[in-house]
C-alpha cells in the first residue's frame, strides 16, 4: 500500500510544471517596457513608480505627492498575467487584488474590493506616465 501511495505522489509531482510563475525573456522585457517608470494620477498627485525585480516579479512604489516622497509610501509585488500585471489579494496586509494594464498609453489601474459575501466593487483609476 506504502508502495502504492509514493507511486501516486511521485507522478502527480512529475507531472507539475517546476516554474509555474516562470516568464519568457521577451515577455518579460514586453512588460517592462509597457510598465517601468514613473507614473502620476494627475486629479490626487498620486505617483506609481514600477521596476522589475530579478525576483521575476514587479515591484510598485505607491506614494501622495503631497503627503509623502518616493520609497516612503506603499511598497507592492505584482506578476505577469497575459501583458497585464496581477497583484493577488493580500488578506493579511488588507490589500485587494488589483490589474493594471495599458491602454491608449495610460495606466489603469483596476482594484476589486469585497463587500460582503457576494458583492464586490471596482475601483478604475487613470495614470499617465512620466518617465
Amino acid at each position: 500500500m506504502k508502495i502504492v501511495l509514493f507511486l501516486v505522489v511521485s507522478m502527480m509531482l512529475l507531472n507539475v510544471p517546476q516554474q509555474v510563475n516562470a516568464q519568457t525573456k521577451s515577455a518579460i522585457r514586453r512588460t517592462k517596457a509597457l510598465f517601468e517608470g514613473e507614473w502620476i494620477q494627475k486629479n490626487t498627485k498620486r505617483h506609481l513608480y514600477i521596476e522589475f525585480q530579478p525576483e521575476e516579479y514587479f515591484r510598485i512604489d505607491d506614494w501622495g505627492a503631497d503627503t509623502q516622497q518616493f520609497r516612503q509610501g506603499d511598497i507592492y509585488k505584482a506578476f505577469i498575467r497575459q501583458e497585464k500585471l496581477i497583484m493577488p489579494e493580500d488578506k493579511e496586509h488588507r490589500a485587494p487584488y488589483s490589474e493594471l494594464l495599458i491602454y491608449n498609453r495610460q495606466l489603469i489601474y483596476v482594484t476589486k474590493f469585497s463587500e460582503g459575501k457576494n458583492k464586490t466593487r471596482l475601483l478604475k483609476e487613470v495614470f499617465t506616465k512620466l518617465r
